[in-house]
């Protein structure tokens, strides 16, 4: 690990490289699926180099953050054509009141951000409260010019209200899709495709909402700029037709197979042409002759098929004679199935009936519609190394992410409660763990670690020792620093050694 961390410093400037180490090093060449990037053009080339590398269809496994689209979109509606230039002008060296004219240009939007910026200096407000009590007479126009040319009318609330109209369905989309999807939904790849199509729907009616409206104004911005939101959307709902999984994952979905693409694509039948060809290949290519071992034989069943006493003999691999997808997208949808909203476990009570299409289904089903799980970890393991937490090796940083993250799922508990009862405030119970590192003689010669969890909080802390006689040192220096940052005092300490 030390070694693979020395060569992730080296080559992070060149993703290419960078790909490769990381999937060699954990080595799951064989169980890549889908790569879900933005649009830079550098993953693009990333992208195309590993498909050469590991022999697969770069055009099928390239998906598109649906996270980064909506933010796209977001961006058009508020700025118009061109957000980047707006912001390259933010991010050049001004002084404020140069700042916030220049946001002032953007009309009421800008009004807005001015206000929210002043309000958020608290103590420039105090001041400014202070000064007009002790000068009631005052002209304060002239004192506070920016604050006075801020001021929103009447007019300017409406155009704000209309906005959030507007931009309201894209929040809903968002917050629903960042997840890790859970029983196969909220936030998993089956929903970009409905997402996508109720999004177009509400920037259409926008559209024709806005269609009157006057060449000059404020509410002008509404109708050039949600239709440029609404441009942005369809170019990436057309470019989802490069690749089947978005496709497939809503026609393997049991509530909707192809009878809700057929009805929301009536109009037109040459994409559900398009696209049932393009599902029918994925499944021919890459799962039909799939060798898969279907659920064990009770012992019995083992004992009776080898003596020849039972003539349902069962075989572990299933014959791939009978083509599974056309069987089960052939039958309608059964609207009394407990687990019709649940595609996951929908697809776990068939793997037996339908091996190799279950299998297709469960690899879809796991594929998230954003990157923003994976973004949120990088985020939280970087707050985690801290410039006292410099000396962390690469796997015990990795090991605490996913304890971490099993720990808020649910998977397992490392907060044990005590008697049945957990700790009512904080730092009233701390639980330590001493354990030894993976390399035995780390990095400045650290043999061991030593953790302290709060029960309540769950605050951690991670300290490297050199020796165990180091041990009540670092407590000393953990009971310290509770002192020094809550102004309270460790009451019990729990060991698991």
């Amino acid at each position: 690990m030390e070694r693979f961390a020395c060569q992730l410093y080296s080559i992070m400037k060149d993703t290419r490289k960078l790909s490769r180490l990381i999937i060699e090093e954990f080595d799951f060449a064989d169980k890549l699926g889908c790569f879900i990037m933005d649009n830079a053009s550098n993953n693009d080339t990333c992208l195309a180099a590993l498909a050469e590398l590991y022999g697969f269809n770069k055009k099928w496994r390239r998906l598109r953050c649906t996270g980064h689209i909506i933010n796209l979109i977001a961006r058009q509606i508020l700025f118009g054509n061109d957000p980047d230039a707006f912001e390259s002008e933010l991010e050049r060296p001004k002084e404020e009141t140069e700042e916030l004219k220049l946001w002032r240009m953007r009309g009421p939007l800008g009004k807005l951000h001015n206000n929210v910026v002043y309000i958020l200096i608290s103590g420039q407000q105090n001041q400014v409260t202070a000064f007009k009590r002790r000068c009631p007479g005052k002209d304060f126009k002239k004192l506070k010019p920016t604050a006075i040319d801020d001021t929103l009318s009447a007019d300017d609330w409406h155009v704000l209200t209309q906005y959030l109209e507007i931009l309201e369905p894209l929040h809903v989309a968002t917050m629903e899709l960042q997840g890790n999807p859970e029983e196969g939904r909220a936030g998993a790849i089956w929903e970009v495709l409905p997402v996508m199509e109720s999004l177009l729907k509400h920037l259409e009616d926008t559209k024709r909402r806005y269609a009157d409206l006057a060449a000059s104004g404020d509410s002008a911005f509404l109708r050039v700029n949600s239709n440029l939101g609404w441009k942005h959307l369809n170019k990436y709902y057309t470019l989802t037709d490069e690749t089947p999984i978005y496709l497939s994952a809503v026609v393997l979905h049991p509530a909707y197979k192809w009878r809700w693409i057929e009805r929301k694509w009536r109009n037109r039948p040459e994409w559900v042409i398009a696209g049932k060809v393009a599902v029918e290949e994925l499944w021919q290519q890459d799962y039909r002759n799939l060798l898969v071992e279907t659920p064990l034989l009770s012992k019995e069943r083992k004992r009776k098929a080898w003596m020849a006493l039972d003539d349902d003999d069962e075989s572990l691999t299933s014959s791939p004679l009978i083509d599974e997808y056309h069987s089960w997208s052939s039958q309608p949808i059964d609207e009394t199935d407990p687990h019709l909203e649940n595609p996951i476990q929908y697809w776990l009570y068939r793997r037996k009936q339908y091996p190799r299409l279950s299998q297709m289904a469960l690899d879809l089903f796991s594929i998230p519609a954003m990157s923003a799980e994976a973004e949120r970890i990088f985020s939280l393991t970087g707050l985690m190394v801290t410039p006292n937490r410099g000396r962390l090796m690469a796997d015990i940083i990795g090991a605490t992410a996913c304890l971490r993250d099993w720990d808020r799922r649910g998977i397992i508990n490392l907060i044990a409660e005590e008697h049945g009862q957990a700790a009512k405030e904080a730092f009233e119970l701390i639980h330590s763990n001493l354990a030894g590192l993976n390399t035995p003689t780390g990095y400045i010669g650290a043999r061991y670690y030593v953790t302290f969890a709060d029960d309540l909080t769950r605050l951690s802390n991670v300290f490297i020792l050199k020796e165990k006689s180091q041990l009540m040192s670092k407590l000393k220096e953990f009971y310290a620093w509770c002192y020094a940052h809550a102004g309270v005092r460790i009451k019990r300490i729990r060991s698991q050694n």
